[in-house]
């Protein structure tokens, strides 16, 4: 996976529940069995929190080189079950 820094909003950003939402969202359906429309949203929600690289199809396409314990740690940092940042 290319190199990326990831801002995590923290709990007193505004938009919490909508963030806590879409995260408990893909987690479930990670669970089960993703479908490639589920993939390609999850992608498209965590490239909104990329900040390095800046331009964004960069960021896309470092997301898309991820592993899955990556993917896994970006989710949970994003839901406030990790306080590492898995980026750093």
């Amino acid at each position: 996976m290319s190199e990326i820094k990831f801002d995590v909003p923290g709990p007193d950003a505004p938009g919490f529940l909508r963030r806590q939402r879409k995260v408990l969202e893909f987690q479930q359906s990670l669970s089960g069995t993703p479908t490639p429309d589920m993939l390609d949203a999850l992608v498209d929600f965590l490239a909104d929190f990329i900040t390095d690289p800046p331009k964004r199809e960069d960021a896309v396409n470092a997301l898309w080189d991820a592993t899955q314990e990556q993917f896994e740690l970006l989710l949970k940092t994003l839901g406030g079950q990790d306080e590492e940042n898995p980026t750093e």
